[in-house]
């Protein structure tokens, strides 16, 4: 659902798990993110310095359908001296939402103290967090760790700092409710700091009064810095589970599939009504290139591990020709991926790149998009659900198994999309 307003676009899952808001006079956004009557984010925004949202002009605002997903995208200008210019682009599906944000940064430029992305800030009561700690430099695999969250006073309390992104953080209410807060595949980039080099950002999540304030900033300098002028790209998302959502119910025993000789899954002539199969995809055997080294010094000696790094594009390709060759031979059932797991990777040409020393990412953000794609394409028939030490642990992998949310077959007539261009 997309609907409009005289200054706002709203946009829901089908199945009215939740909703979210946008300005369709501002370039950030979302202004809200509810479930039901719960309101678990406001005021999503951005910052340069004293500039906001609310400074610039915005030349485009459109929100529409594409592949049962919803789109909103908003490009605008800071009108003042060097004019920077931006482009703020959020997909929703299941129960998730992912941040493409573009800047066109001028020449002789600078950024004074701050320029933060995606500054969300939480209402209401939070319990405790789960910290998914920032990507060392030179690898390793830091293990999350869940803190409680002390009660709300007058003051301020720092409840964390880094000065990298975390990879992800989630939130939980007393109910059991959660939002998860995470950095895209290009860790790289955010750790650049612009140019600035690494330790140069500032992430801080902040117990106020009323609420809980999640401040990221990639670039936080002690003196003005000017950035290279160059197109810059950052991505980010957030995922969010409630209890109206549904669980999996699933008692079936799956029936585990494998590859034949043409690489091809090897399926049965026939299958009984709601069958469901699984594929281990950690355990299949896949060519070096798309494996992960988990660190600079693997990458540079040439070592990887045995599973495929899911932003390589070859390792998509082949999961996807998986999911259309089910879709081909039955007409619904249950499919259940097994090892599809975010890790983190140093392996450059998984990410279209050349480096020596190789460049930090992670596939989080590949397996959102794989999986809303699988979902469009095996349609409503089947269930799909993955099976890994974290998905109960984190909205962006247990909704999954939800719906896109947003009907591929939809035709948005005029009224229903609200756009405009100066």
């Amino acid at each position: 659902m997309i609907k409009h307003t005289d200054s706002s676009v709203i946009l829901g899952h089908d199945d009215g798990f939740w909703t979210a808001e946008h300005h369709s006079e501002s370039g950030a956004g979302p202004v809200s993110i509810s479930l039901g009557d719960d309101t678990l984010v406001k005021d999503c925004g951005f910052h340069i310095d004293d500039l906001t949202p609310d400074c610039a002009v915005l030349e485009k605002f459109r929100a529409y359908h594409r592949g049962g997903a919803a789109v909103v995208e908003a490009k605008g200008v800071f009108p003042f001296g060097n004019e920077i210019r931006f482009s703020h682009v959020c997909r929703y599906a299941a129960n998730h939402a992912r941040f493409t944000f573009d800047f066109n940064w001028p020449k002789n430029t600078d950024v004074k103290r701050h320029l933060g992305l995606g500054d969300i800030f939480l209402p209401g009561e939070w319990r405790r967090l789960l910290i998914l700690p920032p990507a060392p430099p030179l690898g390793g695999a830091p293990k999350p760790v869940w803190r409680e969250i002390p009660p709300a006073a007058s003051k301020n309390l720092m409840l964390g700092h880094w000065h990298s992104p975390p990879l992800a953080v989630v939130f939980e209410r007393p109910d059991g409710t959660r939002l998860e807060v995470g950095t895209g595949s290009d860790i790289w980039r955010w750790q650049n700091s612009f140019g600035a080099g690494p330790e140069n950002g500032s992430y801080k999540i902040i117990l106020e009064a009323d609420g809980i304030r999640f401040t990221r900033e990639p670039l936080m300098c002690c003196a003005p810095f000017t950035p290279p002028p160059r197109q810059a790209r950052f991505t980010w998302y957030m995922a969010w589970h409630g209890k109206q959502m549904p669980a999996w119910k699933s008692q079936r025993v799956d029936t585990p599939l494998s590859l034949d000789r043409s690489k091809k899954l090897s399926l049965p002539e026939t299958m009984e009504d709601g069958q469901a199969f699984s594929i281990d995809l950690a355990a299949l055997v896949v060519p070096a290139a798309m494996r992960k080294s988990l660190s600079a010094a693997d990458f540079i000696r040439g070592k990887t591990s045995g599973t495929a790094c899911w932003e390589s594009n070859a390792a998509n390709k082949m999961v996807r020709a998986f999911i259309r060759q089910l879709a081909a031979k039955y007409d619904g059932g249950e499919l259940r991926l097994k090892g599809l797991l975010p890790q983190v990777c140093f392996v450059p040409g998984h990410v279209d790149r050349k480096a020596e020393n190789g460049i930090v990412h992670w596939d989080m953000g590949a397996i959102l998009d794989l999986t809303t794609w699988a979902r469009r394409t095996l349609g409503d028939t089947w269930a799909l659900r993955l099976e890994n030490r974290l998905v109960d642990t984190l909205p962006s992998l247990r909704g999954i198994e939800l719906a896109n949310g947003f009907d591929p077959d939809e035709v948005i007539e005029a009224d229903d999309v609200w756009e405009s261009e100066s």
